[in-house]
C-alpha cells in the first residue's frame, strides 16, 4: 500500500515524527474555523477513516472535463439512483455549489459508497489508498457503461449479429447457429456482396464499446522495443492508461531534496534495458533489447500518482523529498512524435547546442492540446502505515472562487494561496488539458 511522506519536508527526524503522530492521533479539525464564504467549496464528513475517499472527490471536482463528460453519460441513459455515475456526479455537483438541495457546508459521501459496494467492491478503511480509490471510481464507471452500452447494441444491429445464440425451440432452422454458441459467420454483407469476417465486426463492436466507456482520464502509451545497437525489434505497440505512476530517483541522486516533476517524467520516457530478453530459441539477446515508452495519445483529464513508498530489506521506508511541479504543464515533448524527432537528431550526431535548441523549440511551439493546468493536489501526511489525505483544489467552477485554491481536509476547508500549493508534497497531480479558445477553462455543464 502507498502512503506518501509528510509534505512540510523541511522538517526532519524525531520532531516530524511527533507531529505526524499526534495529527493522526487527533486528526483534522471537523470543520472549518472561518464560518463559510457563499462561494467556498463544501467540506465533506469523515465518516471513519474515510479521508482518503473525500481527497479523491475533492480532486475530481475541479476537473470540469470530467464532470462534463459524467453528466453527458448521465443525460445518455435512464437514471439509476444507486450508480456510480449517478451518485458521483450528484456529489460532484454538490461539491461545486450546485444541485436541488442548494448549496450545503457538510456533505456525506456514504450513497456513493454504498453504489461502490454494489460492484463488489470492499473497501477496508484500515488500508487507506486514494490512488486505489481513484481507481476504484473508474474501474466502476466504466463497468456500468460497458454494461450499458452492451445491452444497448445487444437490441439491434451489429450487437445482435456478433451475440446472437439460436433459439432453443429451432435448434436446427439455422446451421450458422449452435445452442448457447457464439455464431460462426458475422451475417454482414458489403454492397458488393462479400461477407465481413467475424472477427472483424467483433473486434470494430469492441472498439466502439470502449470509447464509449472510457473516461477523460483514459489516454495512450506507446511501447517501443529496440536493440541496444539502434535495430528496431518490432513495431511500435500501444497501452491504454487512466494515470502514470512516476518513480523518484535514488536518494543519493537528488540535489537538496528536491527533484523537478519534468525530471520524473523524463526518467518515465527514458530507454531501460530489458533484463533477461531472450530469442526464440531460448538464448539470451545479443545485442540486448531496449524498451521505451511515450505519450501517443493524452488525455484531457492527467493524473500523475508520485510512488513515494521504497523498500529495503522488505522493509518500506517513505520518500521525504519534494516533487516541485508547475501550474503550467507542457507536456509536448514527452510525447511519440517529440521523442522521434530527438532520437533521429540524436542519430544524426548533432552538437549538444543543437539538441537543446531542438529541445527549447518543442517547447516553445507547443499548442494548447500539449498544454495542462493543475486542477488539484492530493498530499498524505503521516507515515508509512497510518496518515490523513487533504487536497488542495480550486474553487466550485464557474464561481467567483473558481480560480481561487483551497485546502480541505474533510470538512475543514481554508484559503491558501497558490505558493502554498506549489511547496505541498504531492502525492496525485491532477490536470486538465486546456482549452484550444482560452487559457484556462471557463464553461462546463456543470
Amino acid at each position: 500500500m502507498d502512503h506518501p511522506p509528510w509534505p512540510l519536508f523541511a522538517l526532519a527526524g524525531a520532531a516530524a515524527l511527533a507531529l505526524g503522530t499526534c495529527y493522526v492521533a487527533f486528526g483534522p479539525s471537523t470543520a472549518s474555523k472561518r464560518p463559510r464564504r457563499p462561494h467556498d467549496p463544501p467540506g465533506l464528513s469523515n465518516s471513519g477513516q474515510s479521508c482518503f475517499v473525500n481527497a479523491i472527490l475533492q480532486a475530481l471536482a475541479s476537473c470540469g472535463t470530467f464532470i462534463q463528460w459524467l453528466e453527458t453519460r448521465i443525460q445518455d441513459h435512464c437514471p439509476q439512483d444507486q450508480s456510480v455515475r449517478e451518485q458521483l456526479g450528484h456529489t460532484l455537483a454538490i461539491l461545486n455549489n450546485r444541485g436541488q438541495i442548494g448549496r450545503v457546508q457538510v456533505w456525506s459521501a456514504e450513497p456513493l459508497m454504498t453504489a461502490i459496494r454494489m460492484h463488489g467492491w470492499v473497501i477496508d478503511t484500515q488500508e487507506q489508498d486514494a490512488h486505489e480509490m481513484l481507481h476504484i471510481l473508474l474501474t466502476s464507471l466504466e463497468e456500468e457503461l460497458l454494461r450499458l452500452e452492451m445491452a444497448r447494441t445487444n437490441t439491434a444491429g451489429i450487437g445482435d449479429i456478433v451475440e446472437a445464440t439460436l433459439p432453443e425451440s429451432n435448434p436446427v432452422s439455422q446451421p450458422d447457429f449452435q445452442p448457447g454458441h457464439r455464431r460462426r459467420s458475422s451475417g454482414v454483407f458489403l454492397k458488393s456482396g462479400e461477407e465481413i469476417t467475424l472477427p472483424h465486426v467483433e473486434g470494430q463492436t469492441n472498439t466502439l464499446k470502449r470509447r464509449k466507456t472510457s473516461t477523460p482520464f483514459n489516454g495512450t502509451l506507446t511501447n517501443k522495443v529496440t536493440f541496444t545497437d539502434g535495430r528496431s525489434k518490432s513495431p511500435v505497440s500501444s497501452l491504454g492508461f487512466n494515470n502514470i505512476t512516476l518513480c523518484l530517483p535514488k536518494s543519493g541522486h537528488i540535489l537538496n531534496g528536491v527533484v523537478s516533476l519534468e525530471t520524473l517524467l523524463q526518467m518515465y520516457i527514458s530507454r531501460e534495458t530489458v533484463e533477461g530478453a531472450t530469442s526464440q530459441s531460448g538464448h539470451k539477446t545479443n545485442p540486448a533489447l531496449a524498451k521505451q515508452l511515450a505519450f501517443g495519445k493524452l488525455p484531457p483529464c492527467l493524473c500523475l500518482h508520485i510512488q513515494r513508498t521504497a523498500f529495503s530489506a522488505n522493509t518500506p521506508s517513505k520518500r521525504w523529498e519534494h516533487v516541485a511541479f508547475p501550474e503550467l504543464l507542457d507536456m509536448k515533448r514527452y510525447v511519440y512524435l517529440s521523442q522521434m524527432k530527438k532520437d533521429q537528431a540524436l542519430k544524426k550526431s548533432v552538437s549538444n547546442q543543437e539538441v537543446m535548441s531542438l529541445l527549447s523549440d518543442m517547447s516553445s511551439s507547443s499548442s494548447p492540446s500539449d498544454l495542462y493546468l493543475l486542477r488539484s493536489v492530493v498530499v498524505h501526511l503521516g507515515q508509512v502505515s497510518s496518515g490523513h489525505y487533504v487536497t488542495y483544489r480550486r474553487g466550485p467552477l464557474n464561481t467567483p472562487s473558481g480560480s481561487k485554491w483551497f485546502c480541505i481536509s474533510d470538512a475543514s476547508v481554508e484559503p491558501v494561496p497558490l505558493s502554498t500549493v506549489l511547496k505541498a508534497n504531492a502525492f496525485m497531480l491532477f490536470y486538465e488539458k486546456l482549452q484550444p479558445t482560452a487559457i484556462t477553462p471557463t464553461t462546463y455543464f456543470c
